[in-house]
């Protein structure tokens, strides 16, 4: 029940401003921005995850600026994790060259 209020009260504050969308087809629109995590390995062998948005479209700036929400949600974050063993330079520089790739296809 708490639900169903939560969504009502969102579409009341959408439709005050124009946009009188059905839920499905916001839902739609919003699950386009995501979040990407990138994991890279640093020299002393210890792996950092950064975590960022993708840049948001028109209508998601649109939508979290009349909801009060940032268009970039949670920022960007970084946090190191326990030390691993290297990998040999070759598999590194592939791995590398996959994760841009990856990155780019996303974004």
């Amino acid at each position: 029940m708490l639900a169903y209020h939560f969504v009502h009260m969102l579409r009341l504050r959408l439709k005050a401003k124009g946009i009188d969308d059905s839920w499905e087809t916001l839902r739609e629109a919003l699950a386009t921005q995501q979040r990407v995590t990138i994991t890279m390995q640093r020299r002393d062998g210890k792996t950092v995850h950064v975590c960022k948005a993708t840049r948001p479209e028109a209508h998601h700036h649109k939508i979290n600026t009349i909801l009060g929400h940032s268009p970039n949600p949670g920022g960007t974050q970084s946090r190191a994790g326990v030390a691993r063993p290297r990998r040999p330079p070759q598999r590194r520089a592939a791995l590398h060259k996959s994760s841009a790739i990856h990155a780019e296809i996303r974004s």
